[in-house]
């Protein structure tokens, strides 16, 4: 028995349960047409990424083929340092070096930068 029939049964009962297992390449590129569904049948012009950390959606979200405008907002330096890098490869996507939130502070959920996080008021994104 070659090793695709080996997964036959465990495949079929999967999909019984209406799931079903695919090659992670596969997954990766479904997961990519998802994504590009998603923000084309919206008519998503930009993409608000808050809490980009490094820009790991940013990416996935170019990987998709979506070619609009990405704006990050990432308020740890560290993490901010390695998120512009990123975002400055690509003409349409802003890195902001600030916290989303509902109030005004210099704490991001407990966590502390060696206090570099600035939170700016109001601000108008070009």
């Amino acid at each position: 028995m070659n090793l695709s029939g080996i997964f036959r049964l465990p495949r079929a009962l999967v999909r019984g349960l209406g799931y079903d297992v695919v090659r992670y390449s596969e997954a990766l590129t479904s997961a990519n047409a998802w994504r590009l569904r998603v923000l084309k049948d919206n008519r998503v012009d930009v993409v608000l990424d808050v809490g980009a950390s490094e820009g790991n959606f940013g990416e996935k979200v170019r990987q998709s083929g979506y070619t609009g405008k990405i704006v990050s907002f990432e308020p740890l330096a560290d993490s901010y340092e390695r998120l512009l890098a990123v975002s400055q490869q690509d003409g349409a996507w802003q890195a902001v070096h600030t916290a989303i939130g509902d109030h005004d502070g210099d704490d991001v959920d407990g966590y502390r930068d060696k206090g570099s996080v600035r939170f700016r008021g109001r601000r108008q994104l070009t």
